[in-house]
């Protein structure tokens, strides 16, 4: 059977273990905020929350630990109240998915880790089974290790057959609250048909990345082309004297922004 629910509650220890083999899907639903021990993810995909159902939590855990070719995957609210893990490893290799993987959907997908997250793995904000849009929040820190990658998308549209249409801008978003270390490699794909020209605009851009913490030590390095229109589009830290970002204190060297200014060594 490639896809089980699981529709009870999970209660265990700090000592306890709850370990997911196979290739199937494990989905579970509701709250179970009385499972204390270490979620380990070795095969297949365990992922919080089924499609129909809000309020899944596993926030108490002492960790979740996603092995290699492993997926850890889920949805909530956009406040960080459900769709919710704990403390979360991506070991080399391992997987965390914002999103159902297994329907398609046309609804924004959120999801949260209730504490820090270390990756050595891919964390996909995007869904290719979803829309633009997504938001993954860390309440903790963000460690980047060896290795790690970033998967994003945004969509920049305007209809072309009226050239008085106003554009539309959707985008996946990283939320950290705490700080940021290490560095990972970010992939963004373009899913719309036009480009801005932030650089006569003087401005950062499209917020990708939103660092809350102190410091803001991680380096996010763009790997990969991102083309939006006639323009490239480059991954670089926020820069607050830019005077086309005029509301004062919304842009911070702490957060990542896309636009088409081209850094002094770019990717």
């Amino acid at each position: 059977d490639a896809r089980n629910v699981f529709f009870s509650t999970l209660h265990g220890s700090a000592n306890s273990q709850f370990v997911k083999q196979g290739n199937n899907t494990l989905t579970f639903n509701g709250t179970h905020n009385d499972f204390l021990g270490e979620l380990v993810v070795e095969g297949g995909t365990f992922q919080l929350l089924d499609s129909s159902i809000y309020g899944a939590r596993m926030n108490n855990i002492k960790q979740a630990t996603v092995k290699n070719g492993a997926t850890l995957s889920g949805y909530g609210s956009d406040s960080g109240n459900s769709g919710v893990v704990g403390k979360t490893v991506l070991e080399k290799g391992g997987i965390l998915q914002v999103g159902n993987v297994l329907t398609n959907t046309t609804s924004k997908r959120h999801f949260t880790v209730d504490g820090n997250l270390s990756n050595a793995g891919t964390v996909k904000i995007h869904n290719d089974k979803g829309v633009v849009g997504n938001t993954l929040l860390v309440k903790g820190d963000y460690t980047g290790q060896a290795g790690s990658v970033l998967e994003m998308a945004f969509d920049l549209s305007k209809d072309a057959a009226d050239p008085y249409a106003s554009y539309d801008l959707a985008t996946d978003k990283l939320i950290v609250n705490g700080n940021t270390s290490g560095t990972t490699k970010v992939r963004v794909k373009h899913l719309g048909n036009y480009g801005l020209d932030y650089k006569s605009k003087n401005s950062n851009g499209i917020l990708l990345i939103d660092v809350k913490g102190i410091t803001s030590a991680a380096e996010f390095v763009q790997d990969g082309r991102i083309v939006a229109g006639a323009y490239d589009y480059y991954l670089s830290r926020g820069n607050s004297q830019l005077s086309g970002d005029y509301a004062a204190g919304t842009v911070k060297e702490n957060d990542w922004y896309l636009n088409n200014i081209k850094p002094t060594a770019a990717p």
